[in-house]
């Protein structure tokens, strides 16, 4: 889910999310309304403190390929975040 329908659904505040994450409330409402991207650095923690309800693809789309990436187990040559091919790819 977005985080704008996250906030509502649960009865979180801005002001409790954004203490949690050590930003300004403003910051999460710009978030929420989707005026301002989180930044990649927030987008683990937005999802950490909604635990998982609200996504990375969900928060950035624009990143969503990075973020598989970086959250890939390591492959057989133990190197971390290895290529997985998305599905219907010809990889």
């Amino acid at each position: 889910m977005d985080l704008r329908t996250y906030l509502s659904l649960k009865g979180v505040t801005a002001t409790s999310l954004a203490a949690r994450l050590g930003v300004a409330h403003t910051t999460v409402l710009r978030w929420a309304d989707g005026t301002l991207k989180p930044k990649a650095q927030h987008v683990a923690d937005i999802v950490a403190a909604t635990n998982g309800e609200v996504t990375a693809a969900e928060l950035r789309p624009d990143m969503a390929r990075a973020f598989q990436l970086a959250s890939c187990p390591p492959g057989r040559d133990g190197a971390a975040g290895s290529v997985v091919p998305l599905p219907g790819s010809s990889r």
